[in-house]
């Protein structure tokens, strides 16, 4: 955070958001992706199917432990541009609250990318992919290099609706936009973890087809 001592609070309002919006994306992607993973290569995973631990119990750890880590991210931050800058560039109280859906939607992304996938490089490969394809017009948006009559249009791309729930508390961006993306990825949220990640609603342990799944894949 060093860096924010050459850029101006104007700059700020653009670098800090681009921050968050890395950390909370594509960073809880890679350690929750790289984690589930490891965790399978060590058989982890095993000695969790013999315990009194339910698969709800476990993949809801993972996405909560993602959340909390970009919540003291967003602390520290704070702190770093009060204690250097002596100055606020933005309106704080609006970031949690986006920070906790858009790190949960990915957190959960992250344990899917794990599925099927016979190593790390194939995690890793993954994670790239989605950086590159979906990840990168959020971040245009942060830096204006997308008109804002095209911004709309993008909003189905999760990063995009995130950096618009990001970028409230530094710029202006329109209400329904912030309404739009807190409302679709929650029901991302819903339909990722009932649909890809926990498919098996009723289980309330570990079921082994679900464990073949982590253990396996």
């Amino acid at each position: 955070m060093l860096a924010t001592l050459a850029l101006s609070n104007g700059q700020l309002r653009q670098f800090i958001p681009f921050v968050l919006l890395m950390d909370s994306t594509v960073m809880n992607m890679g350690l929750i992706g790289t984690a589930i993973f490891y965790e399978k290569q060590e058989h982890t995973i095993d000695a969790i199917l013999t315990s009194p631990v339910s698969a709800d119990e476990y993949l809801c750890a993972k996405a909560l432990t993602a959340i909390l880590n970009s919540l003291v991210n967003l602390l520290f931050i704070t702190a770093a541009i009060w204690l250097l800058k002596a100055a606020t560039v933005g309106r704080w109280a609006h970031l949690p609250s986006a920070i906790i859906v858009v790190a949960g939607l990915h957190a959960l992304l992250g344990i899917a990318l794990t599925y099927g996938a016979k190593d790390f490089t194939a995690v890793m490969l993954r994670s790239v992919v989605y950086m590159f394809v979906i990840w990168f017009p959020g971040v245009f948006t942060l830096f204006g290099l997308i008109p804002d009559t095209v911004v709309p249009y993008l909003l189905v791309l999760p990063p995009v609706s995130a950096a618009r729930m990001l970028a409230v508390a530094f710029s202006p961006v329109p209400s329904w936009q912030v309404v739009f993306g807190y409302t679709y990825l929650l029901l991302l949220c819903a339909v990722l973890y009932v649909g890809v990640v926990h498919p098996v609603p009723t289980a309330t342990r570990v079921n082994p087809s679900v464990g073949a799944r982590w253990s396996n894949s």
